[in-house]
């Protein structure tokens, strides 16, 4: 039986290295992606350059561009 995710985790890995990021999102690139997880919702920061070909290839993943981001400063 699979545990169910009870905090939230952030990945940050190149899913054609590392199963864990492959398995989280179903997307393959060789660049780095940021994966945040958070029990029911999953998140997918990509570059620019994979911001199409990330939103057709997984399913049930909110796909977001880098460049979407909002950079905080305190």
């Amino acid at each position: 039986m699979k545990k169910k995710l009870t905090e939230p985790l952030l990945l940050i890995d190149t899913p054609e290295v590392r199963a864990d990021v492959l398995y989280a999102t179903g997307f393959s690139a060789p660049d780095d992606v940021v994966i945040l997880l958070d029990g029911a919702r999953t998140w997918l920061v990509v570059s620019p350059m994979e911001f199409q070909r990330a939103r057709k290839e997984t399913r049930g993943v909110r796909v977001v561009s880098s460049r979407e981001l909002i950079l905080c400063k305190e």
